[in-house]
């Protein structure tokens, strides 16, 4: 029955069985006509999974039937950010930071992602006018801002090696990758 269905997915959710609410919220939407309350805790569990993709897909879904959903919104913003799309996070944080100014997890969202864009940017300044050694300090302190997201560090560690190597230090270039 769909009421226990909603049980198992609301039990294994609160004991951060993300993939069994996930499978268990799926199920519940298919035996109801409207699901847009199943729909948030279903993309929460993905994304809690690391199924960015599927979060991005959930969240589209109920932000088409409530376009201004601040949790939608900012779960769609956290999976664009953890794909390593900063333009469509910052845009998604946008969107629901001008309904609700003050709403905290958008706000930070976007602080977040703007600081890491603009410390990636002095670095790049810095690699492109030849000045190694303020590349790699901001590299480095770009990489530290959010150790967990996987495909800005890649991307930063990359760039970090190539300015240590710039500057003559191949031993830490080495290192590094």
């Amino acid at each position: 029955t769909t009421k226990a269905t909603l049980q198992q997915a609301e039990r294994a959710f609160f004991q951060k069985d993300y993939r069994t609410a996930a499978r268990a919220y799926g199920s519940a939407l298919q035996l109801v006509e409207v699901g847009s309350d199943l729909l948030l805790p279903k993309a929460q569990a993905l994304l809690e999974l690391g199924d960015f993709y599927g979060t991005v897909s959930d969240t589209g879904k109920l932000l088409k039937m409530h376009p201004q959903h601040l949790e939608a919104l900012y779960l769609r913003g956290t999976a664009y950010y953890k794909l390593g799309e900063h333009e469509q996070a910052i845009l998604h944080f946008r969107e629901a930071l001008k309904s609700d100014p003050e709403h905290k997890q958008n706000k930070e969202g976007h602080k977040l992602v703007k600081k890491l864009d603009k410390a990636h940017k002095k670095a790049q300044e810095a690699m492109n006018s030849g000045n190694w050694d303020v590349a790699i300090e901001q590299y480095q302190k770009a990489r530290k801002l959010d150790p967990t997201h996987q495909v800005f560090n890649r991307k930063i560690s990359l760039e970090l090696i190539q300015a240590l190597s710039k500057s003559g230090d191949h031993k830490q270039a080495l290192l590094e990758a």
